[in-house]
Order: structure tokens, then C-alpha cells, then sequence
């Protein structure tokens, strides 16, 4: 799997700034009202949509993928931020304890060594900064299996538990999960792109949506 236009045509449809800006708003601005951030690292940045909202806010803000197309498809204006890197095998091409903040939206599901792409992600963070990891759980793979097309690039799909658990062994204690309006919002938003509107509107009726992602918080530890 090499995360090329065919990847994205068939597991990302509709992946564009335009429609996509909307859900990462939510996110960067929830982030940064928490965070305060003054240097984020974006894991895994595709096309840099989330590293354009961060920079539009003010932050410091870089990305890191191993998809040369999603790099190369980025926005001229942001190349210069974003860096080819598979976190799976390499290390980050930062010094040690610069970010406060890093996001992984969506990641660490499709990494066979996590263990090497977490201690990673550690090492440049500040001491107490903040990793914050987004994956679908085991209802939300399995659904995309009956819906659409299941990514089989997702070869780690684990429990909340298990993630947090991880995450302990390895240097970050568990801070609790991103705020639940915000979550819910960016879900349906996203849901808007990829979905029929009956479905984004059953699910904008409910008071959260349950199982279908983790978004976790962490803290990295002395």
C-alpha cells in the first residue's frame, strides 16, 4: 500500500481543502483553545489541510507523511512545512522536545511499529505536551467493511484500553478524550463528505456518537 492517487480516489473520495476545511477547523480550534500551542507537528499531514488551519491561526505548525502524492497534491504555499517521512521506519527530522502540541489523525492504525512511531512522536515533544491521536474502533472498521470499501491499510485496530495502555508503557499518561461537542461536530462534518445526509442527519440527532472513533489526549511524561 503506498498511499498513491489511487489510495486516496478509492478510500478518500473527496478529499479537498474545501470540503475537508470545515472538520479541521473544529479540530485546530478546539486544540489550540486547550493547548495554547505555539509549535504543532501534524503525524501523518496528507495534503497539510490541518497544518493550513493551525498556520491560519497563528501557530508554528509542520507536517510529516510518507505519501509522496499526498505531499506533492499539498497546497504550493505549504509545501515548504511539510516533510516526507515514514514515521513506521524513520525517525522525525526535528530535535528533541520542540512541539507542545502533536496531532495524529488517523495513523497509528496503519502502522505494523507504533512502538517506533510513538517513542518518536515523545522525543519532540516538550516535557507535559500534548499528543492527541484520533483512530476508528473495531465497530467503525467493521462498518466501513458493509458500507464501503474497508482500508486494508488498517492492520491495528485496537481497543480504547489497549491504546491507553500503549501509550502508558511507552512514556504518556492518559488526559482524558477531546471535548464531546466539538468531536461530535467534527464527526458529522466529516460524515457530510462521505456519507448519504439521511445518515449525517440520524447521527446529528444523537447526544454522541458512540464507538465509532477514540479521540484520546495525552500528556508526556518527565
Amino acid at each position: 500500500m503506498y498511499y498513491d492517487e489511487h489510495y486516496f480516489d478509492k478510500y478518500h473520495r473527496g478529499y479537498s481543502f474545501a470540503k475537508m476545511r470545515p472538520y479541521f477547523s473544529v479540530i485546530a480550534k478546539a486544540l489550540v483553545g486547550l493547548f495554547k500551542p505555539q509549535q504543532v507537528l501534524d503525524v501523518g499531514c496528507a495534503r497539510g489541510y490541518l497544518v493550513h488551519i493551525f498556520r491560519e491561526l497563528g501557530v508554528d505548525s509542520y507536517g510529516i507523511d510518507l505519501s509522496e502524492y499526498a505531499l506533492s497534491s499539498a497546497p504550493e504555499e505549504l509545501q515548504e512545512y511539510l516533510l516526507k517521512v515514514n514515521i513506521d521506519h524513520e525517525g522525525l527530522p526535528f530535535e528533541s522536545g520542540i512541539f507542545d502540541l502533536i496531532t495524529c489523525l488517523d495513523v497509528v492504525e496503519h502502522l505494523a511499529n507504533n512502538d517506533q512511531a510513538i517513542c518518536e512522536m515523545r522525543r519532540v515533544l516538550k516535557t507535559d505536551g500534548a499528543l492527541y491521536i484520533s483512530v476508528p474502533s473495531k465497530l467503525a472498521d467493521s462498518l466501513l467493511g458493509i458500507i464501503a470499501a474497508r482500508d486494508p491499510s488498517h492492520i491495528n485496530i485496537r481497543s480504547k484500553d489497549s491504546w491507553i495502555e500503549t501509550l502508558d508503557i511507552l512514556g504518556f499518561r492518559y488526559a482524558g478524550e477531546f471535548p464531546r461537542a466539538e468531536r461530535k461536530e467534527a464527526r458529522v462534518l466529516s460524515l457530510q463528505q462521505r456519507w448519504m445526509p439521511r445518515l449525517v442527519a440520524e447521527v446529528g440527532r444523537l447526544p454522541f456518537i458512540p464507538y465509532f472513533r477514540y479521540d484520546l489526549i495525552f500528556r508526556k511524561r518527565a
